[in-house]
């Protein structure tokens, strides 16, 4: 069980609030970004991730297959995962679930070998069904 931090909250509240919000008991922040986001964004996400790898953090960045930046170039979600950010899939987006949108860059970064976790991102009972779907189709075991 986790929560995505989402990167225009952190920026409001400052990057010193990162302490609390990250999992307890590790250095890992899955951090959320825009949406909307265009790839011009990117300079200043790159930035803060770097400020917050130089803290000791781990990135991890929740479903960045719903940033519309990735959406048009993979390369950004590429560029992340080679500064040492981890890449976390929404299964409901893999599977064509709730957006639809979303499948096709989400499987382009899963075949791209992109991601480094699955997660079902549900927000309710029934979400979970994509994510036993997405695992029994692509998840090694």
């Amino acid at each position: 069980m986790g929560f995505e931090v989402n990167y225009a909250k952190l920026m409001d509240l400052g990057l010193d609030y990162a302490r609390y919000l990250h999992f307890d008991g590790s250095n890992e922040l899955l951090l959320e970004l825009s949406r909307g986001a265009t790839k011009y964004d990117f300079v200043e996400y790159e930035r803060t991730i770097y400020e917050l790898q130089g803290r000791g953090y781990q990135i991890i960045i929740a479903h960045p297959e719903r940033c519309r930046a990735i959406q048009q170039d993979i390369e950004i979600a590429q560029r992340l995962f080679s500064m040492g950010c981890k890449l976390q899939a929404s299964a409901d987006f893999i599977a064509g679930g709730r957006f639809g949108k979303e499948k096709r860059p989400a499987l382009k970064l899963l075949n791209a070998g992109l991601y480094d976790y699955v997660a079902s991102d549900a927000h309710n009972a029934g979400h979970y069904r994509y994510f036993k779907k997405v695992c029994s189709r692509y998840v090694e075991r």
